[in-house]
């Protein structure tokens, strides 16, 4: 490109593609002249098809016309009927004109009012002035073959014409005349032909194509003009580009000087730091970097940070960051990343858009500093704050929580759920005679039987001892709680593995819902408390639910 500026030889390269483009142009412009000049054509022929057969039709639904005899009107020696010739009441000699006969007559008037004529034919004519021309034979043989209409511009003589033809099908009150001759309702019956002189037409389509010439060929000399212009200007231009391309080698040197100290600076900072181009691709990567991440800066230069993701965070976070840098704002998080070795790692980082001389974004520079030892510590108190060393389950703290928290979203959806209390009958026993050893394996076995009973979105606790809780979500069906119950009780009932022993513990089951048996956490588990304390008194063994009364009444099987 730059050459062919530069070089005047090469200017007349553009100019032959412009005239190329310019006589394209010309020859699609001239084809849809002629399309219009058809177009016209065959609606002017279509209209007077059109014409002629609905008066055809009006002729056949009211069994033909009677008209006088005289020297233009004669009886139709074609139409074989009795009722062909009458003499009126006045003494008037009439014959009738079947749809054929009247349209030979409507010809014969349009012939004198105007240039079109009209040509009835049929490649199996009653009336041997119905037999086809060669050009209508052509069209009626395609009208057997699907064709629907037929349009030519045909010369006659030294005059050019429009030939337009169209089938007549053969209708039910057709069948009077042609029946004879083995057609049916649906056949092919003949054509009618259209024709007029298509000079106007033309002369039309040559005033047009006249405009399309002088259109086209002063658009290609304006533009041509406008295009050396243009090159020219543009030479100049660039001669001075040159220079000034001089000048700015000579600042370039000296800001590179200064930028060898920044990026020293850089490479030996204990944070690692990664700058992008402006669509996030990696341009550079410090030596701490690598250190963190096992990756070589080689590997990385050229690629998105997204090598680095876990998949674990979640895409809000990537759009929300990505939308802040974009628009010219630091944006300040954590993200959990993946080292090259497959290790999961926490990094708080820290982008600034970098913008230049105009003012626009070009580079983001990311400070990263590896925080993962800080997260573990803080999950492992979050741990011990929360879960039950023994069980892994909620402790009473963490489940209350996690109760007050459901009661405020069931109350937002109108969400019914229910609150299990479960005591293990017989663990004492456990304790004294095997020990505590033996009693936290009960405990630990235990917790896995109950969470193996519930669905993961439940929640199952610890509150100490040998207590439990459930949050069965979204349910309110007394049915479909009990048979929880059921399958809880049965698989507490099997005999738990114990070292070299066995031991066996039952469970007491108090069950309270919300919001039929309370409104609150608190009430809710009281009720549940005082449901599970009943079963207790009963015999043990079973579960039951908190009535509307505070009463806990026993279900079936108690």
């Amino acid at each position: 490109m730059r050459q062919l500026v530069l070089q005047t030889k090469y200017w007349p390269l553009p100019l032959i593609i412009w005239s190329a483009l310019v006589l394209a142009s010309f020859s699609w412009n001239w084809e849809r002249l002629d399309r219009h000049t058809l177009d016209l054509a065959a609606n002017r022929a279509h209209f007077v098809f059109k014409v002629v057969e609905s008066v055809r039709m009006w002729n056949a639904r009211h069994g033909g016309v009677y008209a006088l005899i005289d020297e233009t009107t004669q009886p139709n020696p074609y139409l074989k009927i009795p009722e062909r010739d009458l003499t009126s009441t006045d003494g008037l000699a009439l014959t009738l004109l079947n749809p054929a006969y009247m349209t030979r007559q409507l010809a014969d008037v349009v012939k004198e009012i105007s240039d079109v004529r009209l040509h009835l034919t049929s490649l199996k004519p009653l009336n041997p002035g119905n037999l086809a021309d060669p050009w209508e034979t052509r069209a009626l043989q395609a009208f057997e073959q699907g064709e629907k209409t037929r349009l030519e511009l045909v010369d006659q003589g030294e005059e050019r014409m429009v030939r337009f033809m169209a089938p007549l099908f053969v209708e039910q009150e057709c069948m009077q005349c042609h029946e004879h001759q083995g057609y049916q309702v649906g056949d092919i019956r003949g054509g009618l032909s259209v024709s007029y002189s298509a000079s106007p037409l033309l002369q039309n389509e040559a005033v047009g194509l006249r405009h399309l010439i002088w259109a086209h060929a002063g658009t290609w000399l304006l533009v041509s003009a406008l295009l050396l212009v243009g090159l020219s200007q543009i030479r100049r231009h660039m001669l001075s580009l040159a220079e000034a391309k001089q000048q700015l080698d000579s600042l370039v040197r000296q800001r590179t000087a200064e930028l060898h100290t920044l990026t020293k600076a850089v490479e030996y900072s204990p944070i690692s730091t990664v700058i992008t181009d402006k669509s996030g691709c990696i341009e550079y990567a410090n030596p701490r970097f690598s250190e963190v991440t096992g990756y070589a800066p080689d590997e990385v230069v050229g690629c998105n940070p997204r090598l680095l993701q876990s998949g674990e965070t979640p895409v809000e976070v990537y759009e929300e960051m990505w939308a802040t840098i974009t628009g010219g704002d630091i944006w300040k998080g954590e993200l959990l990343n993946r080292k090259k070795n497959g290790e999961p790692y926490w990094e708080h980082i820290s982008i600034s858009p970098i913008r230049d001389a105009e003012g626009s974004v070009s580079h983001f520079v990311a400070l990263k500093e590896d925080v993962t030892d800080d997260k573990a510590r803080v999950a492992r108190i979050h741990y011990q704050a929360n879960y039950d060393d023994l069980t892994g389950l909620p402790n009473r703290k963490y489940f209350r929580e996690l109760l007050y928290q459901q009661v405020r979203h069931a109350t937002q959806g109108s969400n019914a759920f229910a609150l299990m209390f479960i005591d293990l009958d017989g663990f004492k026993n456990i304790n004294d005679t095997f020990g505590h050893d033996a009693g936290d394996l009960l405990l630990q076995e235990s917790a896995r039987r109950i969470t193996e009973c519930v669905r993961k979105s439940d929640i199952v606790a610890r509150l100490g001892g040998d207590e439990f809780v459930l949050i069965l979500q979204h349910t309110g069906c007394s049915h479909a709680i009990s048979l929880i119950a059921e399958k809880i009780l049965h698989r507490l009932m099997q005999p738990f593995q114990l070292d070299d022993s066995q031991g066996h513990v039952a469970a007491s089951i108090g069950i309270a819902r919300y919001p039929r048996d309370a409104s609150s956490a608190e009430d809710l588990l009281k009720r549940a408390d005082s449901a599970m304390y009943q079963v207790k008194h009963a015999g043990r063994r079973n579960y039951c639910f908190y009535d509307d009364e505070g009463v806990a009444l026993d279900n079936a099987r108690a």
